[in-house]
């Protein structure tokens, strides 16, 4: 048997199988994060298109009141505009705290496949090196005669 033979060396195999297992795992992690990424852009959009229409809402109820005013219709007080006015802003500030727990997880998602592409390098480099301090090995076994001169 060949000592550069995979079927010779069983850790190889092992080998060989944990790096396939990680590649996995890394393809499910980054269709995960195309998703997660996914989502997060629709809902961006969700949000822009409700505070666009509340921006709407809020022209159009002053036009009303200044129309209502100048024919001389009793107008809903400024107390309650303010009420409701506060109501929006109260859900602008829900839909804003959402879109930041929605950035920070996307960093954090984004720090994790940095931790994972590390993790590939290192042992991309880690199996490039052990292949390069293996072929001396063989070359030497294979050649049966004195290296030293």
């Amino acid at each position: 048997m060949d000592q550069g033979d995979p079927e010779s060396d069983p850790d190889a195999g092992d080998q060989e199988e944990r790096c396939q297992i990680a590649d996995r795992r890394d393809a499910r992690a980054g269709q995960r994060d195309d998703e997660a990424a996914l989502r997060d852009t629709r809902a961006d959009e969700r949000e822009k298109l409700a505070d666009e229409r509340e921006q709407r809402l809020d022209e159009t109820e002053a036009q009303q009141d200044h129309r209502a005013r100048a024919v001389g219709t009793p107008t809903t007080t400024l107390r309650h505009r303010a009420y409701e006015a506060l109501e929006r802003s109260r859900a602008a500030v829900k839909r804003s705290a959402a879109r930041l727990q929605r950035t920070d997880a996307t960093l954090q998602r984004a720090d994790v496949d940095d931790t994972r592409e590390q993790s590939v390098i290192a042992r991309e480099v880690a199996e490039t090196e052990q292949a390069h301090n293996a072929q001396p090995e063989q070359q030497s076994r294979g050649s049966g005669d004195d290296t030293t001169t």
